[in-house]
């Protein structure tokens, strides 16, 4: 019965499909989420600073010396040695005195390195037949990045979940525990209470 389970739910998804959502949901929350944490920044110059707006990633692509930039598959990416990456442009409004300019700028900030077969990459999508004419494996359920033409993976870790409170009674105490998480910040908070009734409690200083 429970082999029945494995088997139906490896026939509808992949054995990377957590990393292709994981990516797919940086992309599309968790880049902005970041740069709506900063909001603004602050500059040496007396009521100038910057607004950070929207964050937007393109296709991967690459510069040729003579002709200029092009998109880039990513077996193309294997053969010449070559990261498989896409451009990241951040909107920044200047403010003057409290005043938004109406003008902004749509500023180049670098790239970024894309997951095979996530939303962002060319092969998303694609049949077997359409994977086979661009060089790929038909099979290759993807989860991996193209870093100067090697293929790299992301190690996945078991890890506590996080701002979740957990509570376990020890032999001689009882243990409440919380690892706090916000914007990339992690900080292990402990309560304890021993079999003499006495408090202890553990936070980063």
């Amino acid at each position: 019965m429970i082999s029945d389970l494995v088997n139906a739910y490896f026939r509808s998804n992949s054995l990377v499909n957590q990393q292709l959502q994981s990516y797919d949901k940086f992309i599309d929350v968790g880049m902005q989420s970041v740069i709506d944490s900063i909001g603004k920044i602050q500059t040496n110059v007396e009521g100038f600073e910057l607004k950070l707006g929207k964050i937007r990633v393109e296709k991967p692509r690459y510069y040729e010396v003579r002709g200029g930039y092009r998109p880039i598959m990513p077996q193309e990416a294997r053969l010449r040695n070559i990261t498989y990456a896409a451009p990241v442009f951040l909107e920044i409004i200047p403010i003057f005195n409290g005043i938004e300019r109406p003008t902004y700028s749509d500023v180049f900030i670098g790239e970024l390195p894309v997951m095979l077969k996530s939303k962002l990459c060319y092969l998303y999508g694609m049949n077997k037949t359409e994977l086979i004419e661009n060089g790929e494996d038909p099979d290759d359920p993807g989860g991996y990045f193209i870093i100067n033409g090697s293929e790299r993976v992301l190690v996945s870790i078991e890890d506590l979940v996080q701002n979740k409170l957990m509570v376990t009674k020890e032999k001689n105490s009882v243990i409440a525990k919380i690892f706090s998480t916000h914007q990339g910040f992690r900080a292990r908070c402990v309560v304890e209470r021993n079999a003499d009734g006495l408090w202890t409690v553990e936070f980063p200083s």
